[in-house]
């Protein structure tokens, strides 16, 4: 048995469980965009429906670098750390460990679609209405958390560690500085939430304008990732139809050709140890 053989069912165990967790990642997309269209309740009348008509000043160029950027961006990135590193842990069987990794790299996909795209619009309605006044600092602090984030996502592929050249178990040393940087994403982005809520009253119309905009941006997040389920399927049905190992094959009599094989080695090993004693009976 080799690792080329066995690949087609690693891949086919990654790419269906990238089906079941895309579905909660949609789920927290819709949950903040909810979040964030309720938002535009916060003040008067008055400051909904000019936050409205302003919103509508972005033009084609605005929604690339926001769609491109805060979206497209954390996404390609995912894909690339996935499927064209050694960093994606696909070399890995998704076993229940490699599951809890997967469900942490989702969740970190997801902080970097919104802080991407918070960081993007921020920076749009600034150089696109530069006359409100603004609540918000330079973000410096945000801009080098989703940095880290970033480069906290290749750790979570060599999280793998083999011991005693058998067993494979979690290196959690690599874990820890993942889910630190995951929390202070969220610490920040719950800190900038608060400041939106109960922050001054008077950049209050520059601050539903940006709740406005990062609705629809997490509309289109939401659409582009439930988007990629049917590749996950097709990538699914591409390893499945190579997979001579685990599969049933009528050719040969067991729930698996692995365990056919297996059974036919262990009948061989029987055998060699038994020809002697049936020698000597003769």
């Amino acid at each position: 048995m080799t690792v080329e053989r066995l690949k087609p069912n690693r891949r086919s165990e990654h790419a269906y469980i990238a089906q079941l967790l895309i579905l909660p990642l949609g789920m927290l997309l819709l949950v903040a965009s909810t979040v964030l269209f309720l938002f535009r309740f916060r003040n008067g009348r008055l400051c909904r429906e000019i936050s409205g008509r302003m919103a509508d000043l972005f033009d084609r160029r605005d929604w690339f670098h926001c769609v491109g950027f805060g979206v497209l961006l954390p996404i390609l990135y995912f894909a690339v750390i996935r499927y064209f590193t050694p960093f994606g842990g696909l070399d890995w069987y998704a076993g229940s460990d490699g599951q809890h990794l997967e469900s942490v790299r989702f969740l970190l996909l997801f902080l970097l679609i919104v802080c991407c795209s918070l960081l993007v619009l921020r920076r749009r309605v600034k150089a696109r209405m530069s006359y409100l006044e603004s609540p918000d600092r330079k973000g410096t602090i945000g801009v080098i958390l989703t940095i880290a984030g970033f480069g906290s996502l290749p750790l979570l592929g060599s999280c793998f560690r083999v011991v005693d050249d058998r067993y494979v178990r979690l290196n959690m040393a690599m874990i820890y500085p993942v889910l630190l940087v995951m929390g202070a994403l969220l610490i920040w982005l719950v800190a900038l939430s608060f400041r939106f809520l109960f922050g001054r009253p008077e950049p209050a119309l520059r601050r539903h304008i940006l709740s406005r905009l990062m609705v629809r941006t997490m509309i289109c997040a939401f659409a582009i990732v439930c988007g990629t389920i049917p590749l996950h399927m097709a990538e699914e049905r591409f390893w499945v139809k190579r997979d001579t190992v685990l599969r049933a094959d009528p050719e040969h009599p067991a729930r698996t050709r692995y365990e056919w094989e297996v059974i036919q080695q262990i009948k061989g090993e029987l055998l060699e140890v038994l020809a002697p004693l049936e020698a000597i009976s003769r």
